[in-house]
């Protein structure tokens, strides 16, 4: 659905053009209007946000909370979590109504967020939120420290944001007071302080969204909303993961099979009341020969290489939808299979590495190591179209039997119904 929610620009324009760069609003024709309000609406709404609620025990477990955001009195919006029977009356009071993380308790969301981190190969997390406002009510000027794709569903909210971000690379969100101060949310994450932000100057940009509408906001560009008519929206969030959360991760998968770097840092004495210069001896030397381990590493490895391919796959792959398995039985030849879900697939060509591995078929969280041998069958999977089973050119049966008996069992393939593959077809 990714794909028709930036039509007609297109996923690869919206990545050279708008990711990460400049806003970008799509408004919809009348198909797509109907379209994105026949997959969600109020009554849907109110089904997730009673599983969500019920499966957190009415916390924010796994990151579902939902709450009510009450317009600012003096310096800034008042927030409260609420139970799914509060919804109606808080919103005829005048709250807005968030739920965060409600792809949590709703498949097709889910499937949506998977895709679309897949799709735009985000390394970050991706989620999925719930926005219903009042009539005349919304959010106060702030920024965001991710970007954000909103989906109008229900009713018209204007949208004001700034063409240039206040801040390039925001540490965190931030809000604009009342009194015209900048007040950032939270702690700086690091040691530096946060700096200081000028309020939006000039005009800001005005956008109605209406059902089918997309607006995306790179992180640090000021916004604000004002919902028209009683209106809910959904908004699709990608938090960046800094680089060196990136080269954290491969470092592990680099070295974790040596002891020293799993032992970790020595204990050492140290001299109350002296000044210290550095760290003790025993802890330096132990620094000093993991740190040429490291160095040696770094001196044999480019981008290209299979384990850092490896761990940027894995990360693409965090939070894909667990896929359920049939139940594995012998394959016959000529049988009819397909892949499970085929936009969640990939496959990585390690032929350079060691262990006779000659492809690893990436299957939304799901590695698998195949022996080149069985690259026609991958293509075959990759395909996303039903195929038969034998059929791949230069793989013996009995090699082929037993790859796709694997990937049945994993949940990468399903056997397909041969009437309703007929009926389709002829269809």
């Amino acid at each position: 659905m990714l794909a028709e929610l930036l039509s007609p620009l297109g996923i690869a324009r919206f990545i050279e053009e708008h990711a990460d760069r400049r806003p970008l609003h799509l408004p919809a024709g009348p198909a797509k209007r109907r379209r994105v309000q026949a997959f969600f609406d109020r009554g849907r709404f109110m089904r997730a946000i009673a599983r969500g609620h019920a499966a957190s025990r009415g916390g924010s477990e796994d990151g579902f909370s939902l709450r009510a955001i009450f317009p600012p009195a003096h310096e800034g919006p008042v927030e409260i979590p609420i139970a799914p029977n509060q919804v109606e009356a808080l919103l005829a009071a005048g709250a807005s109504v968030c739920v965060h993380d409600i792809h949590r308790a709703d498949g097709a969301l889910a499937a949506l967020v998977s895709a679309a981190k897949h799709a735009l190969s985000c390394v970050g997390q991706v989620g999925m939120s719930c926005y219903v406002s009042p009539a005349g009510h919304g959010l106060t000027t702030h920024f965001d420290a991710q970007a954000v794709l909103t989906l109008q569903v229900e009713g018209a909210k204007v949208w004001r944001y700034s063409e240039e971000p206040a801040i390039e690379v925001p540490r965190a969100n931030a809000v604009l007071e009342a009194s015209g101060k900048v007040e950032w949310t939270g702690t700086p994450p690091g040691d530096l302080p946060f700096p200081d932000v000028a309020p939006p100057a000039g005009k800001l940009r005005e956008v109605e969204l209406k059902p089918g509408d997309v607006l995306y906001l790179p992180a640090g560009h000021w916004h604000e909303t004002l919902a028209g008519s009683p209106s809910m929206g959904l908004v699709l969030y990608f938090v960046p993961l800094s680089f060196s959360a990136f080269l954290e991760r491969w470092l592990w998968s680099c070295f974790e099979e040596n002891d020293a770097w799993i032992k970790g840092v020595p204990m050492s004495m140290t001299t109350t009341g002296e000044m210290m210069r550095g760290v003790p001896a025993p802890v330096a030397a132990y620094v000093t020969a993991r740190l040429e381990e490291l160095l040696a590493k770094l001196q044999t490895t480019d981008a290209s290489e299979v384990q850092l391919a490896r761990v940027w796959r894995r990360f693409i792959a965090q939070g894909s939808a667990t896929v359920s398995a049939e139940p594995s039985g012998p394959v016959r030849r000529g049988a009819l299979l397909r892949a499970v879900s085929p936009h969640l697939l990939s496959a990585l060509d390690a032929r350079e590495a060691q262990g006779g591995v000659g492809v690893y078929l990436c299957a939304g969280d799901r590695e698998i190591a195949l022996p080149p041998s069985l690259s026609p069958i991958v293509q075959e999977v990759l395909g996303g179209r039903p195929f038969r089973a034998g059929a791949a050119p230069g793989v013996p049966w009995a090699e082929a039997r037993a790859a796709l008996e694997v990937l049945l069992a994993e949940g990468v393939l399903e056997r397909v119904d041969e009437v309703q593959a007929s009926a389709s077809e002829s269809g």
